[in-house]
């Protein structure tokens, strides 16, 4: 058989033209992610039915099919998992637990809106949980993540894409020898008693906190001491967001210092993330710990939260806050004066006692009196974080006066009788 030139050359072009289609077809299936929805239908106690439901507004004809599953819960007759064009129903599960399937093909022109719709008949008992995946055409597009919404008619049920879990920042305390977390208490879930963690932190997200959307939580933290108790200020953040970070408002949960146990409470709210949270509890002498970093003299434990009911969380990162790390401290030399061997003391005895400094070395001592007159200026030697002083009373009137390191507002009251 004869070819000439034009044919071969042909032939050429529609065998390269067949393999580019094959190739864009294989990489438009590559794109399609492969990404689920999960969701729970409701169960707010009302004994009415409601329905909570995860739309979509159309903008291209489009063929969809779907499979879905029924993976826990109440079964499927009083929580049936349905989906709807324009608010025509059809309920894909019937009343098994456990069951799945795959939809046949639904069409859906521009304009039109797409539900899934997670429903209850009664509202009480577990919420059923449903899991949809190999959704056709793929989540992209008009079918993007960030064009869902949810909506609910009594329900309070949630629906949404799962996350990935995200990285965490380390959060670790340098040293721990005098103070560190010694117990954590969290509603009757969390009561974690322990020692001093290693390289100032404790890994205990294997606990968990579970909660519903409204409570109020109960906290008891309590300090665990070598010597001495000191004044220690506590934090609580909880990753409401799932993002990864405790920088948005409303994150920081709880705030308390003092010696000794600090109790207290904070509230769930409503919009958060169903997912597994982040729960950081920190602990540190004198200042406030940042969110992520590290510090010295206290230590870090970070936990688990589960928020029941969940209507998943609001973006918030335009919003976020500024991080606090040792920039924010006002004052370079940290100390506390511990306490005193005798007080009140009589003319002409030393003040003697016990102070804590974070920077060892020559510190300046201030007598002030009542009326915030420094009426004497001396120098103890503090070798080590923690040393004992004494200070001459000499020229030192009966009266009440307040030891101070240079200007700082932290002092200590003695009595001269």
């Amino acid at each position: 058989m004869n070819y000439n030139r034009s044919t071969i050359y042909g032939q050429l072009i529609i065998l390269l033209f067949i393999q580019f289609i094959s190739t864009q077809n294989l990489l438009a299936q590559s794109s399609t992610p492969s990404v689920t929805i999960e969701g729970y239908s409701g169960d707010n106690q009302s004994y009415s039915p409601g329905n909570s439901d995860f739309w979509v507004n159309v903008t291209e004809d489009a063929d969809i099919i779907f499979t879905w599953e029924h993976t826990s819960g109440e079964n499927s007759f009083w929580d049936p998992l349905k989906y709807a064009v324009n608010n025509t129903e059809t309920q894909v599960s019937t009343s098994s637990i456990g069951e799945s399937g795959t939809t046949d093909t639904i069409h859906v022109t521009a304009g039109d809106t797409f539900y899934f719709r997670f429903s209850t008949l009664d509202n009480i008992a577990s919420a059923g949980h449903y899991t949809i995946s190999n959704f056709e055409p793929g989540f992209t597009g008009q079918f993007s993540p960030e064009n869902w919404i949810l909506s609910h008619n009594n329900s309070d049920g949630h629906i949404g894409f799962p996350q990935t879990t995200p990285e965490y920042c380390s959060l670790v305390s340098t040293r721990n020898s005098f103070e560190w977390i010694k117990q954590v208490e969290l509603e009757t879930d969390i009561n974690n008693l322990t020692g001093k963690d290693g390289n100032g932190y404790g890994d205990y997200t294997d606990q968990l906190l579970t909660v519903d959307t409204g409570d109020i939580v109960t906290v008891e933290l309590t300090p665990g001491y070598r010597r001495r108790a000191y004044k220690e200020y506590w934090r609580i953040w909880i990753d409401w967001n799932y993002d990864g970070d405790f920088d948005d408002v409303g994150e920081k949960v709880f705030e308390q210092n003092g010696k000794n146990v600090r109790t207290g409470s904070f509230n769930i709210p409503i919009n958060v993330s169903s997912e597994t949270l982040m729960m950081r509890v920190a602990m540190r002498w004198k200042r406030y710990a940042p969110s992520c970093g590290t510090y010295t003299s206290g230590e870090v434990e970070d936990y688990s939260i589960v928020v029941n009911h969940a209507q998943g969380s609001i973006d918030l990162s335009p919003v976020k806050l500024a991080q606090e790390n040792e920039q924010t401290v006002v004052f370079d030399d940290v100390y506390e004066f511990l306490e005193l061997d005798q007080n009140p003391i009589f003319e002409g005895q030393s003040i003697s006692g016990y102070i804590r400094v974070e920077q060892t070395g020559v510190k300046y001592v201030q007598i002030v009196n009542t009326l915030g007159q420094i009426v004497k200026t001396t120098s103890i030697n503090c070798e080590e974080e923690e040393s004992h002083f004494n200070i001459s009373t000499d020229d030192l009137n009966k009266g009440v006066y307040f030891l101070r390191i240079n200007t700082q507002n932290e002092s200590l009251k003695v009595i001269v009788q």
